[in-house]
């Protein structure tokens, strides 16, 4: 998820958009998808070396090369699903209380695609901030709408004050309870 910026703040309304994308940011999107592809290959050719090549009966060693293979094409797939969607799609999510809903737009950068979501203030359970912190210090934070349906949307992940700032910001426009969880973990290696 690129990290986002409050385009709009006003008391009724509340627009979070996408940052603009750097070239780093692109090429490291690119680098990204070259090696999904190299491992995507080689995927394919485990599958075919081991699991499709060899004729005769389906013994364990070909049974783990076609799971293996296939682990190994699924996983290469979603990394350059995801990789292709922060590249290609901008959002911008928006919390109006005189329409009542939180929208949620999706562009596409080619302008063929287009989603918009709208959630209703009413079926907005709670306003839900969960904070990480690593080390004693913060690493991330990130906000989310919780529905009374159970569903989790992710409106904002980045620095804790101002995903305390957007919390903040729902609640007030929405009038709906916000929970706080932090977890703390340490990476210092114990030996």
């Amino acid at each position: 998820m690129r990290s986002r910026e409050i385009q709009e703040e006003t008391e009724d309304r509340f627009v979070l958009v996408d940052n603009v994308m750097t070239r780093g940011d692109a090429l490291a999107g690119l680098v990204i998808i070259t090696v999904a592809l190299f491992i995507l290959w080689w995927g394919i050719s485990w599958i075919w070396d081991f699991a499709l090549k060899n004729s005769g009966a389906w013994h364990a060693e070909r049974l783990f090369g076609l799971v293996f293979g296939l682990g190994i094409v699924s996983s290469a797939g979603l990394v350059m699903f995801y990789v292709l969607h922060d590249l290609l799609i901008k959002e911008s999510v928006t919390v109006d209380r005189r329409l009542q809903y939180v929208i949620i737009e999706r562009d596409s950068t080619t302008k063929y695609l287009k989603s918009i979501e709208k959630i209703n203030f009413a079926d907005i359970k709670c306003t839900e901030i969960i904070i990480y912190i690593e080390d004693g210090r913060t690493r991330e934070s990130d906000v989310s709408l919780i529905t009374i349906h159970g569903a989790h949307i992710k409106i904002y992940a980045g620095d804790r004050e101002i995903a305390e700032k957007v919390g903040k910001k729902i609640r007030d426009i929405t009038d709906k309870p916000q929970s706080h969880r932090q977890y703390s973990y340490s990476t210092a290696s114990t030996g």
